[in-house]
């Protein structure tokens, strides 16, 4: 992996990094870390309550 040009890993590397939003990526680093999932986005949770 290490011999491929720099430039292609990166642009290997940002493609796959794209495929997964911030839900994703948030809920996958709370899980790894065993930190309690939150109830949703300030804005979401503002729509309950309202």
């Amino acid at each position: 992996l290490a011999a491929r040009p720099e430039a292609q890993r990166r642009r290997v590397a940002r493609a796959r990094a794209e495929e997964f939003g911030w839900p994703a990526a948030v809920a996958g680093f709370l899980r790894v870390h065993d930190a309690p999932a939150g109830r949703g986005t300030p804005a979401e949770v503002d729509r309950r309550t309202a």
